[in-house]
């Protein structure tokens, strides 16, 4: 089995023993000795943050790695992993390579970005809320798992977080930003498009809630940086072993069964 793996953004100067993805391939590879990890090289940036390419530009890069390592190895199955940033390079492989999905076992996708509703360890409580790009299931969600801290904004995003028109433009960020706006407004895909219409109908209905949304704002953004995104998934939950031990471990479940 190879376990092939898509850091965060920022993460191309990481080493394994920094990253915080690393921590589900080394669960794995403890239950599993035989079992090898290979990192996705990429240039893992987005909106001028971890280098100068733009998301889409940087993920196709790691998609191209990603299958470099597959065709090399055509005779092994493989778990797919991604953490935040990342998890686009492992949608974009999945969506872009449906003659190879039937060589993967098991997805782990931590932080996802576009993490459905209600997809998330059985162990969290449910939230009504979903990843901050948008839900995205991916071609083999019956074989892909998910994990989200309640709270990550990144994979938890309330329905109408503010946050989320950023995240729409994230790929030009920050010189094309009002341009790129302009356009999804255009094609009718923003999407917080339903509020604009909202806006348009009811202004002081929609302007009241705008204080409270702030507020999310700064929330979002505060548990952001005081480790919702990060040391949440790897330090004891519940009195237990980690966030990333137990998506791990509930791969492992699943190949085994």
């Amino acid at each position: 089995m190879r376990i092939i793996y898509a850091d965060g953004i920022g993460s191309s100067d990481v080493t394994d023993s920094q990253s915080i993805i690393y921590a589900i391939v080394e669960r794995l590879i403890e239950l599993n000795p035989s079992w090898m990890g290979s990192r996705v090289i990429w240039p893992a940036s987005m909106a001028a943050v971890g280098g100068t390419k733009s998301w889409t530009k940087s993920s196709a890069i790691g998609v191209a790695y990603i299958n470099e390592i597959v065709d090399e190895i055509p005779d092994e199955d493989l778990i797919l992993l991604g953490y935040s940033g990342g998890n686009r390079v492992i949608h974009e492989w999945l969506e872009s390579h449906s003659s190879k999905l039937d060589r993967v076992s098991a997805v782990g996708l931590m932080s996802d970005p576009w993490r459905p509703q209600g997809r998330n360890l059985s162990v969290l409580p449910r939230s009504e809320n979903w990843g901050i790009c948008g839900q995205n299931p991916g071609p083999i969600s019956d074989r892909t798992f998910w994990v989200s801290v309640i709270g990550d904004v990144i994979s938890d995003a309330k329905p109408d977080a503010l946050l989320r028109t950023a995240a729409d433009a994230s790929d030009v960020m920050p010189g094309q930003f009002i341009g790129d706006l302009a356009n999804h407004i255009r094609i009718g895909n923003l999407q917080l498009m339903w509020e604009l219409k909202l806006f348009f109908r009811k202004p002081l209905v929609h302007l009241s809630t705008l204080e409270a949304r702030l507020n999310q704002v700064r929330t979002d953004v505060d548990g952001y940086f005081n480790g919702k995104h990060t040391t949440a998934y790897i330090n004891p939950y519940d009195g237990g072993s980690s966030l990333a031990y137990r998506l791990a471990d509930a791969i492992n479940d699943h190949v085994h069964v």
